[in-house]
C-alpha cells in the first residue's frame, strides 16, 4: 500500500512540476503512454496542448459566464461540445473546464484538487454501480464472443465511449472484445493489423448506432478512432472522441 501511495504522489509531483507529459514521463522513467493513461484516469488536463487544443477567448468567456450562473463543469463541457464553441478540434472535458476555472482565478488550487479527488471517487463508484448487470447484458447481446474476431476466450466488455468522456454505463454503450482486440483498441501496433481491426470495429460498433471514423492524423502524428452517436442521454455531450495514439511516424 505504501508503495502505491508513493507512486501516486510521485506522479502528481511530476505532473505539477513539469510542462508536458513527455517531461513528466521522462522524470519518472515511465512509458509515455502509461503516464498519459494515468493522467487521463485522474481527469488532469493536458499541459501545453497542441494547436487546436488551447482554449479560445470565446471558450474562456463561456466558462466564466456559465460558472457565474452556477453551471457545473460537466454542463459547461457538454455545452461547449454541443455548440462547437471556439471551433474546437478536440473534446472539451469537465477536467479542462476545471483547469480553465482555476487559471481564470474563479476557483482555488485546493478547490481544483478537491474536485479531481471527488471525480476519481465518482468514477470508481460509477463503474461499480451496475457493473455485473452491464457486463451480462452486453455479453448476452453479443453472443458471448468478440464482435471483431469472434473469439470466445478472454472476453472483456468495453465502453465504446468512456465514462469520463460522458458515455453512460448502459449496454447500448458497451461492446464485447477479446483481450487481444481490446489491446489493439487501446495500444495500436506498428503494423497494418491495427487498421484491419479499426475497420472491423467500426462495422461492429456501427450496428449499435455509432458512426465511427479512424485513420492517421498527419497534423499531430497519431492514429485516431472517433465514435459519435446522436444521443448519450441526460445533458452529456451528443458526441465523443476517442483518441488512440500510436508511436510518432508509424502509420
Amino acid at each position: 500500500m505504501k508503495k502505491n501511495v508513493a507512486t501516486e504522489q510521485q506522479r502528481l509531483s511530476a505532473y505539477d512540476t513539469t510542462k508536458s507529459d513527455e517531461e513528466a514521463a521522462a522524470l519518472l522513467r515511465m512509458n509515455l503512454y502509461t503516464f498519459k493513461s494515468w493522467r487521463t484516469s485522474r481527469r488532469l488536463p493536458i499541459k501545453n496542448p497542441k494547436p487546436g487544443m488551447r482554449p479560445t477567448p470565446e471558450e474562456l468567456d463561456t466558462v466564466r459566464d456559465m460558472l457565474a450562473e452556477g453551471a457545473s463543469f460537466e454542463t459547461i463541457a457538454a455545452h461547449v461540445n454541443e455548440h462547437k464553441i471556439g471551433s474546437r478540434k478536440w473534446l472539451k472535458t469537465p477536467g479542462s473546464v476545471a483547469w480553465n476555472a482555476f487559471r481564470l482565478g474563479i476557483i482555488t488550487k485546493e478547490e481544483l484538487d478537491r474536485w479531481y479527488e471527488e471525480g476519481k471517487h465518482d468514477k470508481m463508484a460509477a463503474r461499480a454501480a451496475g457493473r455485473d448487470a452491464f457486463r451480462s447484458a452486453v455479453l448476452q447481446r453479443d453472443g458471448s464472443q468478440c464482435v471483431v474476431c469472434g473469439s470466445k476466450e478472454d472476453l472483456e466488455v468495453d465502453h465504446i465511449v468512456e465514462l469520463w468522456m460522458g458515455g453512460p454505463n448502459e449496454p447500448s454503450n458497451g461492446v464485447t472484445l477479446c483481450r487481444t482486440c481490446h489491446k489493439l483498441k487501446t495500444s495500436p501496433k506498428r503494423d497494418p493489423s491495427w487498421h484491419r481491426f479499426a475497420d472491423r470495429y467500426a462495422a461492429s460498433v456501427g450496428k449499435l448506432g455509432f458512426n465511427v471514423e479512424s485513420g492517421w492524423c498527419t497534423e499531430h502524428s497519431h492514429h485516431y478512432l472517433v465514435a459519435r452517436k446522436s444521443t448519450l442521454g441526460d445533458s452529456r455531450p451528443a458526441w465523443a472522441k476517442i483518441q488512440i495514439r500510436a508511436p510518432d511516424g508509424q502509420e
